[in-house]
């Protein structure tokens, strides 16, 4: 469980660092991949 909480967090915080400093095309494609990881 303790693992696979870690491996779930790691994601979304790369998911959001990148959707801060992102173009509008890559933006929508982290919308897409944020949901898969949820």
């Amino acid at each position: 469980m303790g693992k696979n909480q870690e491996e779930r967090k790691t994601p979304v915080i790369v998911v959001k660092k990148r959707r801060t400093f992102s173009p509008p095309s890559l933006s929508e494609k982290t919308d897409i991949i944020a949901p898969v990881f949820y």
